[in-house]
């Protein structure tokens, strides 16, 4: 329905409709509330990206990156010119004190429309990272910008939008969450960019950790003693120097990940101060999920799993304050982010084989199932592809008599065909997940065409552990 949608605009926007109202690139004034400002770009805007912005995260399902890449772009350019439209392609200044006259409202009159460019921008980085934090996907692992990568992700930090005041939309209803998305997705990128940089991150972990302490972060919710949020208080460098060789002088990378932190951290207070508190948590998670990120990268494994499972059930507790004027596409579900982390974290500790570490894997593998089965349940995000393949690499694990699954149970062949359906079904009949998600798309092929016994809670007796 979002391709029709836009396709429709477009058809529209094509024809000579519009030189009733000044022309596709007329001279009436920007007026961005307007439903017809005169300029092709903008013409039914509030209808046109919408849809856009939904249609990028469909085909990020099917792992058609390229369109989604193709997409966002579209934004950008639009975002672009949205801002020269408002007098933003020259600064003019007062002959007086040098004020500038034109820039500010042209900057605030393209909030709404960097709002859309951000949001796009901030899934498909936080598909590919966590596609490379599950593993074995395909070429869609986030394996560009960041630590290891080759080129820099400075040129898409986000610059601050008007939080207050409308444009095409109420500026203080999405703005906020459009920065604070991107700084987790490029937070994310940051920590898992590069190839096998994840693995290292693992093992590394794996090798140093106290096994006494993953255990109680993964049992006890007061491991640490303090409220995890405390830490978003702290000094960010933001005006610091960055990236340099002087002993003590931050990484770049580190710089990022930090200012990212607390701007996040200021658009969650915004929404909790406003009584917008469905928002408010989602914007948590979003912090918790580049902090457990961090603490991986740190070699913190404890800290880690901790900080994500508090994301996962902070997610999960925020389906009770959604509302029909919720964020209906959020960014990426904290349930999701722990699902996906203890599910490759249990397969390392397994590949490991050592008795320390193995004392943990049924935990870790029940905390993946729950987080998983809430990912996809209805109140969560039930056709997430990254969730229905972690999901089904876990098979059959067994389950505390007490685990209630929100979910009717599911074979791993129908859970495999449920993600095969997002595949083939968005991506010109599979050619393109065939070739950016290889590796998840032959998978899905193979065990689809295999019988399996349901997934769910099972008896002890029936286990089979991860299937990969």
């Amino acid at each position: 329905a979002n391709k029709e949608s836009v396709t429709a605009a477009d058809g529209w926007a094509m024809t000579d409709a519009l030189n009733y109202r000044g022309g596709p690139v007329g001279s009436l004034s920007w007026n961005p509330a307007d439903l017809v400002s005169g300029y092709g770009f903008a013409y039914n805007a509030g209808n046109l990206y919408h849809s856009l912005e939904y249609e990028a995260y469909e085909v990020l399902q099917s792992c058609n990156f390229p369109e989604a890449a193709l997409e966002t772009e579209r934004m950008g350019v639009a975002s672009f010119q949205a801002l020269a439209m408002g007098g933003g392609r020259t600064i003019k200044q007062t002959d007086t004190d040098n004020k500038i006259t034109n820039l500010g409202s042209a900057w605030f009159n393209s909030t709404t429309y960097y709002g859309w460019f951000y949001r796009m921008e901030a899934r498909l980085y936080q598909e590919a990272a966590l596609s490379s934090l599950l593993g074995s996907v395909g070429k869609a692992a986030y394996e560009g910008p960041g630590v290891g990568g080759s080129s820099s992700l400075a040129s898409s930090l986000p610059l601050p939008l008007a939080w207050s005041g409308s444009t095409d939309y109420s500026n203080s209803y999405y703005a906020p969450q459009s920065e604070a998305g991107l700084w987790n997705a490029i937070g994310l990128a940051s920590v898992f960019g590069g190839p096998g940089r994840v693995g290292e991150l693992i093992e590394k972990a794996l090798s140093q950790a106290n096994w006494s302490d993953v255990k109680q972060a993964l049992s006890e919710d007061d491991r640490i003693s303090s409220d995890p949020w405390a830490a978003a208080g702290k000094a960010y460098p933001w005006e610091a120097g960055c990236g340099g060789s002087m002993p003590g002088m931050k990484s770049s990378t580190e710089c990022t990940v930090m200012m990212g932190q607390k701007r996040i951290a200021e658009v969650a207070q915004f929404y909790l101060d406003q009584n917008i508190t469905y928002e408010g948590k989602l914007t948590r998670v979003l912090w918790l999920q580049v902090a457990s990120a961090a603490a991986l990268g740190e070699g913190d494994l404890p800290a880690t799993l901790w900080l994500a499972r508090k994301a996962s059930d902070l997610e999960w507790e925020a389906v009770g304050n959604l509302l029909p004027t919720s964020t209906s596409v959020y960014f990426f579900p904290g349930t999701a982010f722990y699902g996906v982390l203890a599910t490759r974290l249990a397969k390392a500790v397994q590949q490991r084989n050592e008795p320390v570490s193995m004392a943990s894997l049924d935990m870790l593998q029940q905390q993946a199932v729950d987080a998983l089965d809430k990912c996809l349940a209805p109140a969560g995000r039930p056709k997430l592809s990254l969730c229905l393949l972690a999901r089904a690499r876990l098979g059959n694990v067994p389950m505390p008599a007490s685990y209630k699954s929100p979910l009717v149970a599911r074979s791993n062949t129908e859970l495999y065909l449920a993600l095969l359906s997002n595949y083939n079904g968005g991506s010109e009949d599979g050619r393109v997940a065939k070739e950016f998600c290889s590796e998840a798309y032959e998978e899905a092929n193979v065990a689809s065409k295999s019988s399996s016994t349901n997934v769910g809670p099972t008896p002890a007796a029936q286990v089979s552990p991860l299937s990969r």
